[in-house]
């Protein structure tokens, strides 16, 4: 699934997309952005993964770019199998969440993907700690989405 970065979260499944959820990292070639990231991102991003699969999958997606299958990545001690779920990571200031699949660790480790600047900043900023759950949030906005609209 090929969704442009900061666009409106949608999943094939939902009736309309989610306008407080941007898509990062859902690539399907290599035409992205390449470049670096900060020298602690990686080890970030693993932790977040690891903490709470959103939306997760029954099946194993491989890397749209590579091909590769089942890929296992280690990462300052936290192993992750990637192409199951997405991560969902909130905006510093509360406003967003930004919704990436697992495999963008991958992206950017293997094959030099820049995420945009608002997720790389949610993902050096949240705290590994707190109570905050994507997968919570994204049952209650998917539920929202199934409801009625009201009468006019």
């Amino acid at each position: 699934m090929r969704y442009p970065d900061l666009s409106e979260y949608r999943y094939p499944r939902l009736p309309r997309p989610i306008p407080s959820v941007l898509n990062v990292g859902w690539l399907d070639d290599g035409d992205y952005l390449h470049g670096e990231v900060p020298a602690h991102f990686l080890v970030k991003l693993a932790e977040l993964i690891s903490r709470e699969p959103v939306n997760q999958m029954r099946h194993i997606d491989p890397c749209p770019i590579c091909g590769e299958e089942g890929i296992r990545a280690s990462n300052a001690g936290t192993e992750l199998f990637l192409g199951t779920a997405e991560v969902w990571v909130p905006s510093p200031e509360g406003i967003h969440v930004y919704a990436a699949p697992d495999l963008v660790w991958h992206f950017v480790d293997q094959h030099g993907y820049l995420p945009p600047h608002g997720f790389v900043e949610a993902v050096m900023n949240v705290s590994t700690t707190s109570d905050w759950s994507g997968e919570r949030l994204r049952e209650v906005l998917v539920a929202e989405l199934y409801r009625p609209l009201p009468k006019e």
